[in-house]
């Protein structure tokens, strides 16, 4: 069909061919714009099954209405054939950009990861499974932008599975082994398959690569989750943890959604807070009750962080000064944080500086934070370049924040590029917000929408100004 008109599409370029159908660079002459069309393969367009799913596709990825879901503009059937026009991307599939440089830097790799689990989870609130989460079916522009694509598969909660006989919907590298035992999809398969993805972004290579279906389904089936460090032992044990999690055998034992997943990753990498606290169940609980009764410092602050989480202030602080006495940094670090919401600032500048002088860089942040609200900016700024040294994205937003509020815009921008690389929003919007008032309405759009897949309000209601007001000055 590659240069030959398509209803009101003119069809100049195949970029590519699925399971389900061929994707081309076209020109809407309707709309006046480029656009990627989808066609439905001719073997398939007969299938009522197929025509089914394809419809789906567009209906689904259509309502979802999220940032890193491809925007769909059109759909419906043109001479015989189902079709849906979309946003024409820039950029490549993360499984092309993983065969041409490798496994990931640890930043990238969650900012991937965070980026295809906001889509994820707006879709699972939706009542929707994408069902084949994998390298393919994320897209990442130039500038780091990821799309998660191919809802051809997707399966809302409730619907008719649209397989046929013998039929295997997804890829197995990815697929959780409930679905191979019992049949359910549900969200923990994508979380399952996302945890494989993470892995594979570190890595370069597939969880469990094998030679045959069979080994292939063995491997999901009894093979304990494969360890990051393994093979990149600069990573930390941590991400083991995070990894082994998100690809527990029993799907109550994940972490219940794709952000958390992402979330625990982040502060696994980044060494911000053990990652055996985060999201914790009430039997890591006992382990930490035993743990920290045998004088284990490290379990009395893990203790006081999972009693904090539950609004247990009173407790959490107890566990929190028992680790801090028995030198446990976390525990001292947090400490300082809970009492700085209680308003105790010198107590929590004490435990901050203590943290700190162990090397605890979410303290020299917090600390850096403290100060700067006091208007030490200058002693702040030297706590937050520490900070920075030790890869704290937090420290580096407030650095570039503090270097923007004296007018060193070149230096705020370089930082806040630092910070936005290791995930943090805040540094996102912010860097938006320079750019805007630069005039790069591009940059500034396209860091918005990354802050927003990061979790920013702030940025969400950034972006609706600057669309408001290209609009206005469009019109």
């Amino acid at each position: 069909m590659e240069g030959t008109r398509f209803g009101r599409y003119q069809l100049e370029k195949q970029l590519g061919a699925g399971g389900m159908g061929q994707v081309y660079r076209a020109y809407d002459t309707g709309t006046e714009r480029t656009v990627a069309v989808k066609v439905l393969h001719a073997q398939f367009a007969a299938d009522p099954i197929y025509r089914e799913r394809f419809r789906r596709e567009a209906k689904s990825a259509a309502g979802l209405g999220n940032p890193h879901v491809v925007p769909i503009y059109d759909y419906g059937a043109i001479d015989g054939h189902l079709f849906i026009c979309m946003q024409l991307l820039d950029g490549e599939g993360v499984d092309t950009l993983l065969a041409r440089t490798g496994a990931m830097p640890p930043e990238q790799a969650v900012s991937v990861v965070a980026q295809a689990a906001e889509a994820l989870d707006t879709a699972h609130a939706a009542g929707l499974v994408h069902r084949d989460v994998k390298p393919s079916n994320l897209f990442i522009t130039p500038r780091g932008f990821v799309y998660l694509i191919d809802f051809g598969i997707a399966h809302a909660a409730g619907e008719t599975k649209l397989t046929s006989v013998g039929a295997t919907i997804g890829t197995f590298a990815y697929m959780a082994p409930e679905r191979f035992a019992t049949g359910i999809v549900d969200a923990g398969a994508d979380e399952y398959a996302l945890a494989c993805v993470l892995f594979e972004l570190l890595t370069g290579d597939s969880p469990y690569p094998a030679a045959s279906l069979e080994q292939q389904l063995a491997a999901h089936m009894m093979m304990p989750p494969p360890q990051p460090s393994l093979v990149r032992p600069e990573l930390g044990t941590d991400i083991d943890v995070v990894v082994a999690r998100g690809m527990a055998k029993n799907p109550a034992e994940r972490y219940g959604s794709c952000d958390h997943l992402a979330a625990a990753a982040r502060q696994a990498l980044a060494g911000t807070h053990p990652a055996a606290t985060v999201f914790a169940t009430r039997t890591d609980e006992e382990q930490y009750r035993k743990a920290a009764a045998a004088g284990n410092a490290n379990a009395m602050g893990n203790l006081g962080y999972l009693l904090e989480q539950r609004g247990d202030l009173s407790g959490a602080e107890d566990w929190y000064r028992r680790g801090a006495a028995a030198g446990d940094e976390y525990a001292m670090g947090n400490l300082g944080y809970l009492l700085e919401q209680h308003g105790d600032l010198s107590a929590a500048e004490d435990w901050y500086r203590r943290a700190a002088a162990v090397g605890n860089s979410d303290a020299m942040t917090n600390l850096g934070y403290l100060l700067e609200q006091r208007g030490d900016s200058t002693e702040a700024e030297s706590w937050y370049r520490k900070a920075a040294a030790e890869g704290d994205g937090s420290a580096m937003g407030n650095l570039g924040f503090l270097l923007e509020q004296r007018g060193d815009t070149r230096a705020a921008e370089s930082w806040y590029r630092e910070s936005a690389a290791a995930g943090n929003s805040d540094a996102m919007n912010n860097l938006g917000v320079l750019l805007e008032q630069r005039s790069d309405l591009r940059g500034s759009e396209e860091w918005y929408r990354k802050a927003i897949g990061a979790g920013s309000e702030d940025a969400m209601h950034n972006l609706q100004a600057l669309l408001e007001h290209r609009g206005g000055l469009r019109g």
